[in-house]
């Protein structure tokens, strides 16, 4: 097994470097031969179908010393994904999660969950794994610290995960998610042969984990991809630009529009009220148009009865003149 601390040198920039760490104390001593690192070798050859180099530890379960192989693999050799069997269990002796947990920076509490979820298919001591996850990162760089069984079927199982007679996943490995958590930590683009493990997430790694020069380099070809893509299907992306755009801009036209019904809503609720409070009350409504511009409600006044008299007959002379003349001022004063 190799045994450096130096920086382990890539031949490709996208070259995975994977720390194997098989942690046993009885293998580590030579009682017997130690099976979880070459499982991880034969798993990994048939699998990536991108550049990848190892890097094997054997350590016995000593806390100390499996975080300090931890960091080593990490701060020194730089590598990207480090692989933990052995040591996961609830014995007294099983300390590998913990000696993990002590290295990281964040904890990924997803695949520990999901390595307990394929293995209950299988056995129903699965309950017992203490298996975790957890990012180490330092200025420069990061790496995925995973903890794996120590068997190598349970390797395989929680790596690929459980299918079908028909080869259709039915419960997921943890490894589909591992390339892409790769990438997001600023790691190698990893690709994978789909026959065995179908790398989930985006099919191009994100332009923001990429070194400058290799960056500008993507996006030409990207830049070059979107132009052939743009004359087989017709304008078909600028079409979906548009989509985009007027999906961008729904909140607003919704929001105007909303505000514009309840305004058109609120004149139709008050013209109703006004209707239905004239249907009710049509007495106090003709009496509301005709009180006087003052507002207070004045009784209805009728003539005195001598001036209607008085009225009468200065409209009827004949009715009311003596020998059929017109009665005179003074005759009515007098009258």
């Amino acid at each position: 097994m190799t045994q450096t601390t130096q920086p382990i040198a890539r031949n490709h920039p996208d070259e995975l470097v994977v720390g194997f760490v098989s942690i046993s104390d009885r293998a580590s001593a030579g009682t017997y031969q130690d099976e979880g690192i070459p499982a991880l070798r034969e798993w990994f050859g048939r699998t990536l179908t991108s550049p990848w180099q190892g890097v094997e530890r054997l350590i016995p379960d000593e806390p100390a010393q499996i975080s300090r192989t931890l960091i080593e693999l990490v701060d020194v050799a730089g590598c990207d994904l480090i692989l933990t069997t052995g040591g996961t269990g609830p014995a007294r002796r099983d300390v590998t999660p913990e000696a993990t947990l002590a290295v990281g920076t964040k904890e990924m509490p997803g695949f520990g969950e999901q390595m307990r979820q394929v293995s209950l298919h299988f056995v129903p001591t699965a309950i017992l794994s203490r298996q975790v996850a957890v990012i180490r990162e330092t200025p420069s760089r990061a790496a995925l610290i995973i903890n794996l069984p120590g068997q190598p079927r349970a390797i395989r199982e929680t790596l690929e995960g459980l299918r079908d007679d028909a080869g259709k996943s039915v419960v997921q490995g943890i490894f589909a998610a591992v390339p892409y958590c790769i990438d997001l930590i600023g790691g190698p683009y990893i690709e994978t042969d789909e026959s065995v493990v179908k790398a989930g997430g985006p099919s191009t790694r994100s332009a923001a984990s990429l070194p400058l020069e290799r960056r500008q380099d993507r996006g030409s070809a990207q830049a070059q991809v979107k132009t052939r893509r743009h004359e087989q299907h017709g304008g078909d992306i600028a079409k979906q630009h548009d989509r985009r755009h007027l999906v961008r801009l729904l909140p607003e036209v919704v929001g105007h529009q909303e505000i514009q019904y309840r305004r058109r809503q609120r004149g139709k609720d008050e013209q109703q009220a006004a209707l239905q409070l004239r249907h009710r009350h049509p007495v106090c409504e003709r009496q509301r148009h005709a009180m006087p511009v003052s507002g207070h409600a004045t009784a209805p006044t009728r003539p005195m009865p001598q001036l209607r008299r008085l009225t009468s007959f200065m409209r009827t002379p004949s009715a009311n003149s003596i020998s059929g003349t017109v009665a005179s001022p003074s005759s009515l004063i007098d009258w």
